[in-house]
């Protein structure tokens, strides 16, 4: 559920008062207590004309992602709840319209600063990526421990290792350790095979990666098949005793799929929503509810991003060591296929690049979700032209999608031989070969899935592109980057519009979205990929 509609139409009036509530969460293993700090109640007290909320942004072309973070000014007696907060905790901000709605949440972050004197104090809250670098799981552990390890990263327990202690043949599907314990696997879903992955490093030869459903007993792995394009293929002799196993972390699922699972998976199948099918040493550790993930929007980026064919588009993750940079590793993936995590309407979703002009199918949502006019724009802020964020325009953009170095081409050029801008470069290439999924239904799609990741990027990657920031009303503040509105205007005009024209439902993609409520404000930046008229066809190989 995004915010409800009540809440939505009330940011539209022309006037709102406000009440605030920072809500400190208390989660297993996890700091601090439940605490509630509100405008108008109890003490101390939320100063409503300090708080100060960043949305999150995106950078074209890098496809760079930044949550923002928010900051709370504080008055009266801090003593009263300083028991019950801890530096590093987990906090959600709540903002309800007086006489109009119930609270919604706005924003969540992690506690980083504390100061102030004299009854006036200010908290500052990174946001939600940074805050997810490491679990939230605070047990210790034991210190230099394997088998006990600190609980601080994401994947804590993966990278142990046991010694294969029977011949494992080529053709074997029993694998023989001195202890299974250690190995662990999603549980899988109707259209998700319930399978993990090992790396197997034989006393001789190349270390090879094999996949597994079950185990037996103490020491039996059962259902050994052979991983595709995980760094060489099963050993052609047989592996022998006092060969090593390590324990892989293998994600396989669309990319916002891996991530809801990542928030919301407790170790138990299902008992916090759909996407719990991971092992509790994979989550963030805290057993989050999974109102926190929205995945009914998140679902919907499926319409777009999507195979070539317009199959389902997954990744398969071999995760080999703890996650020492948390959810930002995840993210950093994303940046290599256009794809990003957002902080949208008090939930976590997830969004993609796309060319705002293709068919309503193709893009984000299945069609343009705002529209912006004249009466919705209070101050153009600024309008380039030529986007400063982006560096140079490249002539062909690549991507890889295979251990053999085999890749999915574009290019494109103006009137046939020349680029439209400078400075340019000769390519871009983006190696996704260990991210995209291999094996689904013993087809190999990872070609397909390059080619509709290439299809989004490349007009961002080949042509030039405006850059506008616009404030606007605050009903547009559930907006997103990512998103496409159109922009209908009397005074704007683009690099493409003929004389005495102006925009007339242009379409851009929202690369940033910042709000303040009790100003009624909201700054959209918003980026129009450029393409002139007499530009050839895109080239694809």
């Amino acid at each position: 559920m995004s915010w409800n509609r009540d809440f939505l139409a009330a940011l539209s009036s022309s006037s709102i008062s406000l009440e605030w509530a920072l809500q400190f969460v208390n989660v297993a293993n996890h700091l601090g207590q439940e605490y509630t700090i509100y405008s108008n109640r109890g003490q101390p007290q939320i100063d409503t004309s300090g708080i100060s909320i960043s949305g999150s942004r995106v950078i074209p072309q890098r496809w760079n992602v930044s949550f923002g973070g928010f900051s709370v000014q504080i008055v009266g007696d801090l003593r009263k709840c300083l028991p019950y907060i801890r530096k590093g905790q987990i906090a959600a901000l709540y903002c309800r319209i007086i006489g109009a709605t119930d609270f919604e949440r706005i924003a969540i972050g992690q506690l980083d600063t504390l100061s102030g004197f004299r009854g006036r104090f200010q908290m500052t809250f990174r946001d939600l990526l940074s805050a997810l670098q490491n679990s939230l799981d605070t047990r210790a552990g034991t210190a230099f421990s394997t088998s006990d390890p600190p609980r601080f990263n994401l994947f804590y327990e993966v990278g142990q290792t046991a010694n294969i202690t029977s011949a494992l043949g080529t053709s074997d599907s029993t694998l023989t350790v001195s202890s299974n314990a250690v190995f662990k696997k999603h549980s899988g879903t109707a259209s998700i095979p319930t399978r993990g992955m090992i790396k197997i490093t034989p006393t001789a030869g190349d270390e090879y990666f094999v996949f597994w459903t079950g185990t037996s007993g103490s020491n039996d792995i059962t259902g050994i098949s052979t991983a595709t394009n995980r760094g060489g293929v099963r050993a052609d002799a047989t592996t022998g005793i006092g060969s090593t196993a390590t324990y892989i972390a293998f994600a396989e699922n669309q990319p916002w799929d891996i991530l809801g699972s990542i928030i919301t998976s407790t170790g138990t199948a299902a008992a916090n929503g759909p996407l719990d099918i991971f092992p509790r040493e994979w989550s963030v550790g805290g057993y989050i509810s999974r109102d926190l993930f929205d995945f009914a929007d998140a679902s919907k980026q499926a319409s777009y991003i999507k195979r070539s064919d317009n199959g389902v588009y997954e990744w398969g993750l071999a995760i080999e060591s703890p996650l020492t940079n948390g959810i930002r590793s995840i993210v950093d993936i994303g940046t290599l296929s256009g794809q990003w995590p957002v902080y949208r309407q008090g939930k976590i979703s997830w969004r993609g690049c796309s060319d705002p002009d293709e068919v309503d199918s193709e893009i984000s949502g299945g069609a343009p979700v705002a529209q912006i006019g004249d009466q919705d724009i209070i101050e153009i802020l600024s309008h380039d032209f030529f986007n400063p964020d982006i560096t140079n325009i490249y002539r062909t953009t690549r991507i890889v999608y295979n251990q053999a170095g085999s890749g999915k081409y574009s290019g494109g050029v103006y009137d046939g031989d020349r680029v439209d801008t400078l400075p340019a470069l000769a390519t871009v290439q983006r190696d996704n070969n260990l991210y995209y999924l291999h094996d689904r239904g013993g087809a190999d799609n990872s070609e397909t899935m390059a080619l509709g990741d290439l299809r989004r990027m490349r007009r961002w990657d080949l042509y030039i592109s405006e850059r506008l920031v616009l404030r606007v009303s605050l009903k547009f503040a559930g907006l997103v980057a990512g998103d496409v509105v159109e922009i209908s205007s009397r005074y704007l005009y683009g690099l493409l519009e003929p004389q005495n024209r102006t925009f007339r439902g242009k379409r851009a993609m929202v690369t940033a979205c910042d709000f303040n409520f009790d100003a009624q404000r909201c700054s959209l930046t918003l980026c129009i990929p450029s393409r002139k008229t007499k530009q050839t066809t895109d080239t694809e190989a």
